[in-house]
């Protein structure tokens, strides 16, 4: 039973207490004025987080009410990164310029670097040039020094001017070290069998943390990751990993499309690292991620080096992820969360998201890129109408948040996930459960996968995707087999549904948005997957539309021609009636004939047409041709 607080509760005793507010609420709140009061008067009231003579009580209520816990005080089973030596002090400029073969960075008023500055890793946007012309994206790391005012000296020498206007710069400490061994101290507490259970939490203060390590790869993570997810054996039991921010749900905010600087919400993970690769462990692809779990187990058998597949070899660990977000500089080879070779993994709140901006200014009748420009620009460059941002991004085996692999141990349930500017958004493998995830200025926003080039032998579903600016919301994962995926609801403003022209996806997309609202069927003359033969697109838009159609969906001829192609763009599926004057010989759906489908003379014959397929009839002579379409 809950019981909610009234906003006028008094405590038992106050002037102006009656006896209605005598209840469950007055009783706590009573609780924890006895035991947070500090030596003062009865009544003294407590706020969770200052000090106490009754630490043992407080601690207690603490867990019961899921307070944060008091500064400096944790649980057993929690390691904040803070007592490891990470400090977090990262920062976020955009008003950053720099000369053509320059080492001086200069900040007009964003910045104010100090000394205390020197040392720091810093990431300087665009000033390596461009990767097409208009696209200035290629970033630069190295370490600051002479740090004064508005300008610092940085270890590397600019290829190339920053373009007219300013680019976006991020510097921090490295926290790696530190954060990679509050990672290992909570494993071996969840391994060492002192205690019932295999939990441990990693806890992040909302800070930004410098992640500028370098990759780790092969050796005992059997991964290619900053911050490396230490492997553990099938026979052990589960360890659950938990990396929390003390925020958690209360952030992961998305990027304004007018904002000039990037978001940074709650805890933040701050990649400063260039070096990234698709390191290859013989046949198989580990690609880099910020933190990532294992690919191959070089010598292992029974079931072999390769991670995934049925039966297949996996790390027995559980990592979950609540209130972190990871930024990553824009275009840069470096993926987000990798959890591949995770045998479960549950994201509850978390994003990815790149150092970049948008910055459209205006209305809906006049909108543009605002002045000064702000490099990088997810959403592109040039006349704000065509902008293909998406084409900047070249690391194609880049991605926000891979889940595990086929063959995994079932539990793997995504909650609330956003990523802007990565090359895949979200890739989703078997028993994927997914509420909701928002993915934008992806190049594809959804890139599911099965492992290994294998089939995947059951399924994952996502409840509802918000894909916007991106070249199309779904694709296949690299190195993927056939990919079972359903979507209730994919609100799509993007330039495509479906990419796969090897029609490896299977499954069912309820489709929302595209083209111009208050037509019927507005929808299908915009749906037009590229390949994506075994996946049945629904439209949800044109749910509404009853009665019977005189004609096809927008865009279409009002009446079909003899031995013309005509495909069902109100994407719902439909009984299709032909009248025609003269004899109809035949009905074929997608070439195929269908069996029985004609008349001797004048007639109506009725062919299935399902959503999104086409349909041909051949009759004699040159008749007059009618149709009515029944929706389902």
């Amino acid at each position: 039973m809950v019981e909610q607080i009234p906003s006028d509760a008094h405590n038992v005793g106050d002037s102006g207490h009656t006896t209605d507010h005598n209840n469950i609420a007055d009783t706590l709140g009573l609780i924890c004025q006895l035991l947070g009061q500090t030596a003062g008067p009865f009544g003294t009231s407590w706020t969770p987080g200052q000090p106490s003579s009754n630490s043992a009580a407080i601690s207690a209520m603490q867990n019961m009410a899921g307070w944060p816990a008091t500064a400096g005080t944790y649980a057993p089973w929690q390691f904040p990164v803070s007592a490891y030596g990470a400090v977090g002090n990262g920062k976020i400029i955009s008003d950053a310029t720099m000369g053509s073969g320059s080492s001086t960075l200069t900040s007009a008023s964003q910045a104010n670097f100090t000394s205390a500055d020197n040392g720091k890793t810093i990431v300087v946007s665009a000033v390596g040039g461009s990767t097409s012309a208009g696209y200035y994206n290629i970033p630069m790391v190295g370490t600051i020094s002479n740090a004064s005012g508005t300008t610092c000296t940085v270890s590397f020498t600019s290829t190339a001017a920053t373009p007219t206007g300013t680019v976006i710069a991020a510097y921090a400490t490295d926290d790696t070290a530190a954060i990679q061994a509050a990672i290992n101290a909570a494993t071996a507490y969840a391994q060492s069998g002192a205690h019932q259970g295999t939990y441990a939490e990693v806890i992040f203060d909302p800070l930004v943390y410098g992640i500028a390590g370098n990759l780790v790869t092969a050796g005992t993570t059997y991964g290619n990751a900053q911050l490396t997810l230490p492997f553990i054996s099938p026979e052990a039991e589960k360890v659950i990993l938990v990396l929390t921010g003390r925020t958690k749900a209360m952030d992961q905010a998305l990027s304004h499309w007018s904002q000039t600087v990037p978001e940074s919400s709650g805890s933040v993970l701050m990649s400063l690292n260039l070096t990234g690769t698709n390191y290859s462990y013989g046949a198989i692809s580990a690609p880099a991620s910020m933190i990532g779990g294992p690919y191959y187990k070089a010598g292992a058998s029974n079931p072999g080096p390769v991670f995934g597949g049925d039966l297949g070899l996996f790390s027995n660990m559980m990592p979950v992820i609540d209130g972190i977000q990871l930024l990553i500089p824009y275009n840069a080879p470096m993926g987000g969360f990798d959890f591949y070779g995770c045998a479960e993994a549950t994201v509850v709140n978390a994003s990815v998201m790149s150092m970049a901006v948008v910055n459209i200014q205006g209305n809906a009748s006049s909108f543009y890129f605002g002045t000064p420009a702000i490099y990088p620009n997810m959403y592109g460059a040039g006349n704000v109408d065509q902008a293909y941002g998406y084409n900047q991004l070249t690391y194609n085996w880049t991605s926000g948040l891979v889940m595990p692999t086929t063959g995994n141990n079932d539990r793997c349930d995504v909650l609330y996930y956003s990523c802007e500017g990565m090359y895949y958004g979200f890739s989703p493998s078997e028993h994927a459960s997914v509420d909701t995830i928002r993915v934008i200025y992806c190049y594809y926003g959804i890139g599911a996968y099965s492992g290994g080039d294998v089939a995947m032998p059951h399924a994952a579903r996502i409840k509802y995707v918000s894909c916007e600016g991106s070249s199309a919301a779904v694709a296949p994962g690299p190195g993927s087999g056939s990919v079972n995926l359903d979507i209730d609801t994919l609100d799509c403003e993007s330039s495509g549904i479906i990419a796969d022209p090897s029609n490896l996806i299977n499954g069912t997309f309820g489709c929302r948005n595209l083209g111009s609202p208050g037509q019927f069927g507005y929808m299908g003359s915009s749906l037009t997957p590229n390949g994506g033969s075994g996946v049945k697109l629904i439209s949800l838009d044109n749910a509404s539309i009853t009665g019977i159609q005189t004609a096809g969906a927008a865009g279409q001829a009002p009446v079909p021609s003899s031995g013309v192609a005509q495909q069902n763009r109100y994407y719902r599926d439909a009984m299709v009636f032909v009248h025609s004057s003269l004899a109809i010989q035949s009905a074929a759906v997608d070439g195929v004939t269908l069996t029985g489908i004609s008349t001797s003379g004048a007639g109506t014959v009725m062919i299935p047409v399902p959503a999104g397929h086409s349909f041909t009839f051949a009759s004699s002579g040159s008749p007059t041709i009618s149709a009515q379409w029944v929706l389902f």
